[in-house]
Protein backbone atom coordinates (compact mmCIF):
# COMPACT_ATOMS: atom_id res chain seq x y z
CA UNK A 1 0.00 0.00 0.00
CA UNK A 2 2.46 2.11 0.52
CA UNK A 3 4.40 1.77 -2.73
CA UNK A 4 1.17 2.79 -4.19
CA UNK A 5 0.91 5.91 -2.27
CA UNK A 6 4.41 6.89 -3.19
CA UNK A 7 4.33 5.93 -6.72
CA UNK A 8 0.63 7.27 -7.87
CA UNK A 9 2.27 10.91 -7.55
CA UNK A 10 5.68 10.24 -9.14
CA UNK A 11 3.54 9.07 -11.66
CA UNK A 12 1.12 11.74 -12.12
CA UNK A 13 4.29 14.24 -12.64
CA UNK A 14 5.80 12.22 -15.06
CA UNK A 15 2.27 12.43 -16.99
CA UNK A 16 2.24 16.09 -16.37
CA UNK A 17 5.44 16.46 -17.90
CA UNK A 18 4.37 14.28 -21.48
CA UNK A 19 5.02 17.35 -24.74
CA UNK A 20 1.73 17.76 -26.05
CA UNK A 21 2.71 16.32 -28.72
CA UNK A 22 2.93 13.27 -27.47
CA UNK A 23 -0.70 12.92 -26.71
CA UNK A 24 -3.64 11.53 -28.58
CA UNK A 25 -4.71 14.42 -30.52
CA UNK A 26 -8.47 15.45 -29.74
CA UNK A 27 -11.07 17.12 -31.98
CA UNK A 28 -13.47 20.00 -30.66
CA UNK A 29 -16.84 18.59 -30.51
CA UNK A 30 -19.20 20.03 -32.89
CA UNK A 31 -21.84 21.12 -30.44
CA UNK A 32 -18.83 23.46 -28.55
CA UNK A 33 -17.39 24.84 -32.43
CA UNK A 34 -20.89 25.61 -33.27
CA UNK A 35 -21.33 27.88 -29.98
CA UNK A 36 -17.79 29.63 -30.46
CA UNK A 37 -18.83 30.22 -34.14
CA UNK A 38 -22.08 31.77 -32.91
CA UNK A 39 -20.10 34.01 -30.22
CA UNK A 40 -18.07 35.24 -32.68
CA UNK A 41 -20.63 35.65 -35.15
CA UNK A 42 -22.90 37.71 -32.72
CA UNK A 43 -19.49 39.85 -31.88
CA UNK A 44 -18.72 40.52 -35.90
CA UNK A 45 -22.47 41.50 -36.67
CA UNK A 46 -22.86 43.60 -33.54
CA UNK A 47 -25.48 41.20 -32.09
CA UNK A 48 -25.13 41.78 -28.04
CA UNK A 49 -27.58 39.54 -27.23
CA UNK A 50 -26.74 36.45 -29.08
CA UNK A 51 -23.02 37.12 -28.00
CA UNK A 52 -24.12 37.54 -23.84
CA UNK A 53 -26.07 34.07 -24.26
CA UNK A 54 -23.07 32.20 -26.16
CA UNK A 55 -21.03 32.75 -22.16
CA UNK A 56 -21.37 31.31 -19.06
CA UNK A 57 -22.86 33.67 -16.37
CA UNK A 58 -19.66 32.93 -14.05
CA UNK A 59 -16.33 33.39 -16.62
CA UNK A 60 -13.05 34.95 -17.53
CA UNK A 61 -11.62 37.10 -20.09
CA UNK A 62 -8.62 38.35 -20.78
CA UNK A 63 -7.78 40.91 -23.65
CA UNK A 64 -5.81 43.93 -24.77
CA UNK A 65 -7.53 47.28 -23.24
CA UNK A 66 -8.24 48.54 -20.48
CA UNK A 67 -9.32 46.92 -17.66
CA UNK A 68 -7.54 44.21 -19.39
CA UNK A 69 -9.76 41.46 -17.57
CA UNK A 70 -13.76 40.78 -16.98
CA UNK A 71 -14.37 37.93 -14.16
CA UNK A 72 -17.38 36.96 -12.42
CA UNK A 73 -21.07 37.30 -12.92
CA UNK A 74 -22.09 39.12 -16.25
CA UNK A 75 -18.21 39.10 -16.95
CA UNK A 76 -19.35 38.86 -20.72
CA UNK A 77 -21.67 41.75 -20.65
CA UNK A 78 -19.41 43.88 -19.09
CA UNK A 79 -16.50 43.20 -21.42
CA UNK A 80 -19.19 43.71 -24.43
CA UNK A 81 -20.01 47.60 -22.75
CA UNK A 82 -16.34 48.03 -22.16
CA UNK A 83 -15.42 47.12 -25.63
CA UNK A 84 -17.86 49.22 -27.50
CA UNK A 85 -16.47 52.21 -24.94
CA UNK A 86 -12.99 51.60 -25.84
CA UNK A 87 -14.47 51.55 -29.33
CA UNK A 88 -16.19 54.86 -29.73
CA UNK A 89 -13.11 56.86 -27.66
CA UNK A 90 -10.47 54.98 -30.05
CA UNK A 91 -12.81 55.61 -33.05
CA UNK A 92 -12.20 51.79 -33.91
CA UNK A 93 -15.35 50.51 -35.69
CA UNK A 94 -16.13 47.50 -38.35
CA UNK A 95 -14.49 44.72 -35.87
CA UNK A 96 -14.16 41.46 -37.07
CA UNK A 97 -12.63 38.46 -35.74
CA UNK A 98 -11.89 35.26 -37.45
CA UNK A 99 -10.48 32.64 -35.80
CA UNK A 100 -8.82 29.15 -37.27
CA UNK A 101 -8.81 25.65 -36.77
CA UNK A 102 -7.59 25.16 -33.16
CA UNK A 103 -4.54 24.19 -33.06
CA UNK A 104 -4.98 22.61 -29.31
CA UNK A 105 -7.48 20.72 -28.03
CA UNK A 106 -8.23 19.74 -24.78
CA UNK A 107 -10.74 17.60 -23.15
CA UNK A 108 -11.38 16.23 -19.93
CA UNK A 109 -15.29 15.24 -19.20
CA UNK A 110 -17.30 18.32 -19.77
CA UNK A 111 -14.49 21.04 -20.03
CA UNK A 112 -13.07 21.89 -23.27
CA UNK A 113 -10.06 24.11 -23.65
CA UNK A 114 -9.32 25.08 -27.40
CA UNK A 115 -6.51 27.38 -28.64
CA UNK A 116 -6.66 28.29 -32.06
CA UNK A 117 -4.82 31.33 -34.58
CA UNK A 118 -6.48 34.53 -34.77
CA UNK A 119 -6.89 37.71 -36.51
CA UNK A 120 -8.74 40.84 -36.02
CA UNK A 121 -9.59 43.61 -38.66
CA UNK A 122 -11.08 46.85 -38.34
CA UNK A 123 -11.77 50.34 -38.60
CA UNK A 124 -9.57 52.92 -36.98
CA UNK A 125 -10.46 56.55 -37.12
CA UNK A 126 -11.80 55.72 -41.10
CA UNK A 127 -8.36 53.41 -42.08
CA UNK A 128 -8.14 49.91 -42.54
CA UNK A 129 -6.31 47.87 -40.40
CA UNK A 130 -5.54 44.36 -39.22
CA UNK A 131 -4.12 42.43 -36.50
CA UNK A 132 -2.99 39.15 -37.47
CA UNK A 133 -0.34 36.64 -35.40
CA UNK A 134 -3.06 36.66 -32.70
CA UNK A 135 -4.09 33.68 -30.94
CA UNK A 136 -7.28 32.97 -29.05
CA UNK A 137 -7.43 30.73 -25.82
CA UNK A 138 -11.57 29.97 -25.04
CA UNK A 139 -12.65 27.68 -22.72
CA UNK A 140 -16.10 25.98 -22.67
CA UNK A 141 -18.51 24.02 -19.87
CA UNK A 142 -20.98 21.07 -21.10
CA UNK A 143 -23.94 21.87 -19.29
CA UNK A 144 -27.45 20.25 -19.75
CA UNK A 145 -28.60 22.13 -22.15
CA UNK A 146 -25.50 22.67 -24.13
CA UNK A 147 -21.96 24.31 -24.45
CA UNK A 148 -21.06 27.33 -23.09
CA UNK A 149 -18.31 29.78 -23.33
CA UNK A 150 -16.76 30.28 -19.55
CA UNK A 151 -13.18 32.04 -20.60
CA UNK A 152 -11.15 33.59 -23.26
CA UNK A 153 -8.08 35.21 -23.81
CA UNK A 154 -6.75 37.21 -26.96
CA UNK A 155 -3.20 37.44 -27.05
CA UNK A 156 -0.91 39.24 -29.96
CA UNK A 157 2.67 38.28 -29.85
CA UNK A 158 3.58 41.62 -31.52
Amino acid sequence: MRNILVSLPLAALVLAQVPASARTPVSAPTGAMAVVQQWLGAFNTGDKSVFVATCADQMSIIDEFPPYAWQGARACRKYWNDFAAHSKKEGLSDAVVTFGKPSQVERAADNLYLVGPASLTFSLKGKPMEESGSFLTVTLHKYGHGWKITGWAWTNPK
